[in-house]
């Protein structure tokens, strides 16, 4: 199976994806934010009414927990839009970047056709495949992450059976 798909990606969807990027990364973050922030309230408020100190202490910790995993939820969004926007900057053309994506034996192959700029990974290198309302995101084992559009050619290049 040697199909070559191209796509392209466009400066007007950079927040889309990174938007969907920060939910696939930053989901425990506000998973913990939110169930931080209800008991930090009740704790807080049965603190006040009741006179006790230990309710009122665990309460400002949950609602300071709260407030910091918020806080890492928001940086990751700022950090990857800072990251994709850099990235995406230096090969813009016409307000969009083309890339090509092929698959050669059990490895994968991304080209962009701006300079060229060729990344490779392996499909046994791939550690889990997250599929988006607009992005697929792959988690490489070596902690680098891809981006790819959601596309059905795109879903059944990624999981055509190895050897392929």
């Amino acid at each position: 199976m040697n199909k070559i798909i191209e796509y392209s990606q466009y400066q007007t969807d950079i927040n889309k994806r990174v938007k969907e990027l920060t939910w696939s990364r930053g989901k425990p973050c506000v998973i913990i934010s939110a169930i931080a922030f209800p008991i930090a309230v009740f704790l807080t408020v049965m603190g006040h009414i009741s006179g006790d100190k230990e309710g009122l202490i665990m309460g400002y910790s949950a609602l300071a927990l709260a407030v910091v995993f918020l806080a890492l939820y928001i940086a990751l969004f700022f950090s990857l839009k800072k990251l994709m926007c850099a990235d995406f900057s230096k090969c813009v053309k016409d307000g969009k970047v083309d890339y090509a994506l092929e698959r050669v034996g059990d490895a994968f192959k991304l080209v962009r056709r701006a300079d060229e700029y060729e990344f490779r990974f392996d499909k046994l290198g791939v550690q889990k495949m997250d599929v988006r309302k607009t992005i697929i995101v792959l988690y490489l084992k070596d902690k680098r992450i891809v981006t790819l559009p959601t596309r059905e050619d795109i879903i059944e290049l990624l999981n055509a059976p190895l050897g392929e």
